[in-house]
């Protein structure tokens, strides 16, 4: 083989190996449960009082257990005309996750219900709850801007809970 035909075979070679890797490094790191709570917070009217919520608060406020729970950030606004819910909750397994949205459903289904026929407006928002999942992520958002805030974090690979 002459030398031009091996200079392109070699020049081809590299391009190949260029083209192959080029996605290799692009991978993003998945975000955190508090960065995921930031992109909630910041989505939202800068009046909302959030409240965060430790590992011992979850258990009361949702009845879920935190023994399965890898990693959290939890921040809600609760006052006695606004509910909001900011929370992204990171599992050990998918299957821990799924055990959990049943009691969150509860929790929301009971919190709806205090607002319903008082306040209509914040009995709409929870009725329109985002429950969003990614790998043993799940993230809840209570918020007049769920349309915008699940629309952010899809960017990110969330996609919606489905029973």
């Amino acid at each position: 083989m002459g030398i031009i035909k091996r200079c392109i075979l070699c020049v081809l070679c590299i391009v190949f190996c260029i083209v192959m890797c080029a996605g290799c490094g692009d991978k993003a790191k998945p975000l955190s449960p508090k960065e995921i709570t930031d992109i909630i917070k910041s989505n939202n009217a800068s009046d909302i009082v959030w409240t965060p919520l430790n590992a011992n608060d979850i258990s009361a406020y949702f009845g879920f257990s935190d023994e399965n729970v890898t990693g959290l950030s939890v921040f809600i606004n609760d006052d006695d005309e606004h509910y909001d819910i900011a929370a992204a909750i990171e599992f050990k397994t998918s299957e821990d996750m799924w055990a959990v949205v049943e009691s969150l459903n509860k929790s929301l289904i009971a919190a709806k219900e205090t607002f319903d026929n008082v306040n209509n407006s914040e009995a709409a928002k929870i009725k329109n709850k985002l429950m969003l999942k990614n790998d043993k992520m799940l993230v809840v958002v209570v918020s007049n801007n769920y349309e915008k805030i699940g629309k952010e974090l899809a960017k990110h690979g969330f996609v919606s809970v489905e029973k």
